[in-house]
């Protein structure tokens, strides 16, 4: 259940990910219960300031992916003018 949902993770998702990794695998935990343990114990150390450092990153690189994609039509755009007018 645990692998299944974070597949489905989204990048901002697996921002945070790595930060819970880190902690709850750092020592092996020996059996589920101690898993899900450390898991709820590391998610209650997320503090509302890297929440936001999360969050400014996925906008910031929604906007790159915008201006990506901006560029793309552009050149694209271009190309059937071009041909239109050849």
């Amino acid at each position: 259940l645990l692998a299944s949902t974070i597949s489905r993770l989204k990048h901002t998702g697996f921002l945070l990910w790595g930060f819970v990794k880190d902690r709850v695998f750092a020592d092996k935990p020996r059996n589920n219960p101690e898993l899900m343990d450390k898991i709820v114990h590391t998610i209650n150390m997320v503090t509302p300031a890297m929440l936001s450092r999360v969050h400014e990153e996925a906008v910031n690189r929604l906007h790159l992916y915008i201006c990506r994609a901006a560029d793309i039509l552009r050149t694209v755009s271009c190309k059937i003018i071009v041909n239109l007018c050849s």
